[in-house]
């Protein structure tokens, strides 16, 4: 669940901006692809399994325009199944079907242009959830787990000048998770573990077209990587009916986006 207090820091600048008609306001809707790409690895570095596919989702996004500032409050959502490829727990080869829910929540503060520097200060801040259910296949049983964290993020944004109503956009951020953590639902039990904060980073490349004063389109491709490290150990009476240890092993994810968007104007 988004912490209310973090909620408020990022929609609060957007409301006292919206509520101003002095300010250069845009609405967009962004439904795009998202190619999932998780692995984990054990200590010594090994892949223990992975899960890709493609996961259709939505965005929308408010932006305002002040004195050559851009602040926008951003939200989306993907929902769908991909592949799981990995082991039992006796070593065995596995593969099924995970389902996978990508939520995320978030404000960004673009700086205005300076004459003789290239790009715009960007800073970033989100909040994610995601929602990760193995499901059962044959005799094994699978597993759901939720996990939160916070994101803030550094980085460049730099556009080419208008040419025939377009121009191309470029972004570079670095990124760092702060307080993930994650949720087993057992059967009887909730086990929470903690998990070690890694950097990570952002790429988005793209292209808009603008119709007129009020309509405008946009199509990127954004690459974005973050790492989680492997979580305190927690002691359950409640795995699948047995007493064990639970850890969760240091994972990356590697995720591609391919989005189109629709920008109105007022």
């Amino acid at each position: 669940m988004i912490n209310k207090y973090f909620l408020f820091f990022i929609i609060s600048p957007i409301i006292n901006l919206a509520t101003s008609s002095a300010y250069a306001t845009s609405f967009e809707i962004t439904p795009g692809i998202y190619y999932f790409n998780y692995e984990e690895f054990s200590p010594t570095g090994k892949s223990l399994d992975s899960e890709k596919g493609y996961l259709p989702g939505i965005k929308i996004k408010l932006l305002q325009l002040h004195n050559g500032n851009t602040y926008i409050a951003h939200a989306s959502l993907y929902d769908g199944t991909v592949d799981y490829t990995g082991r039992t727990q006796s070593g065995q080869p596995h593969t099924t079907q995970t389902e996978q829910q990508l939520t995320q929540l978030g404000f960004e503060f673009i700086a205005r242009k300076i004459k003789f520097i290239p790009g715009q200060l960007k800073l970033g801040v989100r909040h994610w959830e995601w929602e990760r259910n193995i499901l059962d296949r044959n005799s094994v049983r699978g597993l759901h787990e939720i996990y939160n964290w916070n994101e803030i993020s550094i980085g460049f944004n730099f556009e080419t000048e208008q040419q025939n109503d377009s121009f191309y956009q470029v972004n570079i951020n670095a990124l760092y998770n702060l307080s993930p953590s994650m949720k087993i639902i057992l059967d009887n039990s909730t086990v929470k573990l903690n998990l070690s904060e890694k950097p990570g980073f952002r790429l988005q490349a793209g292209k808009t077209w603008i119709k007129n004063n009020q309509n405008s389109y946009s199509l990127l491709i954004i690459s974005e990587y973050w790492q989680f490290g492997r979580s305190n150990s927690v002691f359950t009476d409640d795995f699948f009916g047995n007493p064990a240890f639970l850890t969760e092993p240091d994972s990356t994810s590697f995720h591609t986006r391919l989005e189109f968007s629709y920008s109105a104007h007022f």
